[in-house]
């Protein structure tokens, strides 16, 4: 989680691994890499929308040179399989049977771990067994984000619910973790800590939201000319609360 070479659109990466959730994630894909023979070689990530799970899984699949797919709401079965072999690089043919072959075929005998972003929509369409049927072919370690309720959502399903190494559930911002996202989108400005504060407070647990805020900050700062921020001279400029803000005031 060190390498400062690696680069995640484009910035360098290595100041994100002291988040929490980047951490847990990277833990979860080793342990299901390094499993013992004999136990099963699905998990799943799941927490609340903005807590950084997208983020922590394209850290880790550049890490891991894991194979990454996130699911879109319009795809079917097929969409999934289609989007799957692209992504380990082959051509899809035939029916959904044979895209399960192909991806079979290509799948044994490689030790790159599949991550599933968005799997409520799997669920929600009802072809987790097609998952569960890639993994006991293979063998392969696959890991499945979604929101919260996920767990509960695959009680349903048994036969994959059972097979499961593991369940982590992403965590909460905490105000240290904010520093850091501090330096990675608003590198070339200075944010006093009560402005820091502010963001942790409005951010509600979220990275995402931090983020947005964070990059506001940074662009608010700039567009006044100015390489340092707080809280006064903030002032009535808003912090983004999950709700449309106001257009900024800008330079003043």
């Amino acid at each position: 989680m060190t390498d400062q070479t690696q680069k995640i659109n484009g910035q360098k990466t290595g100041m994100i691994a002291p988040l929490q959730n980047v951490a847990l994630f990277n833990e979860l894909v080793e342990r299901v890499m390094n499993r013992p023979i004999g136990l099963p070689g699905l998990a799943t990530f799941h927490g609340p929308s903005g807590y950084g799970k997208t983020f922590s899984a394209t850290y880790a699949a550049h890490k891991f040179k894991a194979y990454y797919i996130k699911v879109g709401d319009s795809w079917t079965r097929k969409t999934f399989l289609e989007k799957l072999i692209t992504e380990i690089g082959e051509k899809a043919y035939g029916t959904i049977p044979n895209m399960v072959d192909q991806v079979v075929d290509i799948l044994i005998g490689i030790d790159r771990p599949i991550i599933i972003d968005e799997f409520d929509t799997v669920v929600d369409k009802n072809y987790p067994e097609l998952i569960r049927e890639i993994h006991d072919e293979t063998d392969a370690p696959i890991i499945l984000i979604g929101e919260e309720r996920l767990p509960s959502k695959l009680m349903k399903w048994e036969r994959i619910h059972n097979r499961m190494l593991d369940w982590v559930a992403a965590q909460p911002l905490i105000r240290e973790e904010v520093n850091v996202l501090a330096r990675y989108n608003a590198a070339d400005i200075e944010i006093a800590d009560d402005l820091l504060d502010q963001v942790f407070k409005v951010s509600e647990g979220r990275a995402r939201r931090a983020s947005i805020n964070l990059n506001r900050i940074r662009n608010v700062t700039t567009g006044r000319g100015m390489s340092r921020m707080n809280l006064k001279e903030w002032g009535k400029e808003e912090l983004y609360i999950g709700k449309a803000m106001a257009r900024s005031g800008g330079r003043r």
